[in-house]
């Protein structure tokens, strides 16, 4: 690698300790999760919008990895629309449903705020590598050495059964056992293999404990590291700012008189 690349990798979320990228979630959604007002939510999606050319993350990926954030955004916003406080005018009413002035400002919160606790993980989540989220984990916050393998080996695991869905499906597909026609096929072919994709992680886990047993991972009490992890003073700056990105929704919100506190919704 040369050093333009290396210099360019470290202008993005690439050269970030997987360690910073899990504070710099938790520091900007924090503030979030106490308030239920669209406002603070949405400059806080318009600052990680801003932020992915920036941390230089492909927009692409970004819109591919977030259609099932979109999905639970919406079920989440659903269940406040029908059944939050009521309060102002009344458009609709069922049973104990009801649709309301107040009950839809709440869905609209939840919705944008779901996007925006979400969507940041799926930012600085871009191209991380569970081999560097072991090191960081193991030499930078110090959780124990178990702790760390078996979330390293976990996460690669994820990897392995990707590859293992797409070839059962390509395998199924050429055997021409795939019935596309109706729901009902659909639905059973999806079963067939979610089964055949059990089997497979179970083997797979069953290998794998076999095989870090036999290398001493479980019994070993003094571990060595093939590669340093540490803080550096782009992951301070990146910290830094991040901080100070995290009050801004909440102060926009304060001063256009929009703010309202989890659990406040009169």
């Amino acid at each position: 690698m040369t050093a333009a690349t290396q210099h360019t990798k470290g202008l993005g979320v690439g050269g970030l300790n997987p360690v910073t990228r899990l504070f710099m979630v938790f520091i900007f959604t924090l503030p979030l999760f106490f308030t239920v007002d669209w406002v603070s939510a949405t400059v806080a999606i318009a600052i990680e919008l801003i932020a992915i050319p920036i941390l230089q993350v492909p927009v692409r990926m970004v819109v591919r990895r977030s259609i099932p954030l979109l999905i639970a955004a919406g079920l989440g916003a659903i269940p406040m629309m029908l059944y939050g406080q009521a309060d102002g005018h009344t458009y609709a009413s069922f049973l104990t449903a009801q649709i309301t002035d107040n009950s839809l400002q709440l869905a609209a919160g939840i919705f944008v705020r779901v996007l925006a606790v979400g969507l940041p993980v799926v930012v600085v989540s871009h191209g991380v590598d569970p081999t560097d989220v072991g090191r960081a984990l193991a030499q930078v916050l110090h959780l124990p050495a178990r702790f760390v393998l078996g979330t390293v080996a976990a996460l690669q695991m994820l990897t392995a059964l990707r590859e293992d869905l797409h070839a059962m499906h390509q395998s199924r597909r050429s055997r021409g056992l795939i019935d596309q026609r109706g729901f009902g096929h659909r639905f059973r072919n999806a079963i067939t293999l979610a089964f055949g994709l059990l089997v497979q992680s179970l083997r797979r886990a069953s290998t794998l404990s076999v095989a870090m047993e036999a290398r001493g991972f479980s019994y070993a009490h003094r571990r060595t590291w093939a590669k340093p992890s540490t803080l550096r003073a782009v992951d301070v700056v990146a910290l830094a700012i991040t901080t100070v990105l995290a009050a801004v929704p909440i102060i926009v919100s304060v001063a256009t008189g929009s703010f309202r506190l989890f659990g406040v919704f009169g």
